[in-house]
């Protein structure tokens, strides 16, 4: 497991903890857990969390679902992740968080926030999902945890490769089309160049400042 252990200015430092075996790590997972989601409830009113699907969060969800005493009612419940099949596959991530853990604490429907796949296309359900990230995080943006897996495969179907690439392709084509003659590089922890500004001052932009 490699823990965030601070952040200063786009600096982030990390430590990694080994643990014995599974059962050790969801336990850690859940003390991490109960010990963000006091803090942030306290601080600002609500926690907002991703998981991701696969089997391994599954110990991990167990536990959580008999920690009642959770603030699950200020929790705000997202995904890192979904294969892009019906609720009722076996793949589906959704259908695991809510089998495990959903059903079994008391949080609210609304704040439960899947990635749904009964759109007609992963691109029409990615970019609803991404609406929707943007509509929740206008004012309080970023999560306070994000729980990652390691799953056997990345993608569960072949379209979802495919969609990948026709992302990745053209930058990747344009890059071999137009090598950088001079790379703007920039001090960590800075706004970044200049020309930045300069591009979006075009448009009559101008960077959002959280």
């Amino acid at each position: 497991m490699v823990k965030n252990t601070g952040l200063v200015r786009g600096k982030m430092s990390r430590e990694v903890l080994i643990f014995k075996d599974i059962d050790k790590a969801a336990d850690y997972a859940v003390r991490k857990w109960a010990e963000i989601a006091e803090k942030t409830v306290t601080e600002k009113g609500s926690f907002s969390v991703a998981l991701s699907g696969g089997k391994t969060p599954a110990t991990l969800l167990h536990k959580l679902a008999k920690k009642n005493k959770l603030p699950w009612n200020k929790t705000h419940v997202f995904m890192v992740d979904e294969r892009f099949v019906p609720y009722h596959d076996e793949n589906n991530n959704y259908r695991m968080i809510n089998e495990i853990l959903m059903r079994h604490v008391d949080i609210p429907a609304k704040n439960i926030h899947p990635i749904l796949t009964t759109i007609e296309t992963p691109q029409a359900s990615a970019l609803k999902y991404e609406k929707d990230l943007n509509s929740f995080f206008s004012s309080s943006p970023g999560f306070d945890l994000v729980l990652l897996g390691i799953g056997k495969t990345l993608f569960a179907r072949q379209d979802g490769i495919e969609a990948m690439w026709a992302v990745v392709d053209p930058i990747i084509k344009r890059w071999e089309e137009n090598p950088a003659q001079e790379f703007p590089n920039y001090t960590a922890g800075t706004w970044g160049p200049e020309k930045a500004n300069d591009l979006i001052k075009k448009d009559g932009r101008q960077w959002r400042i959280w």
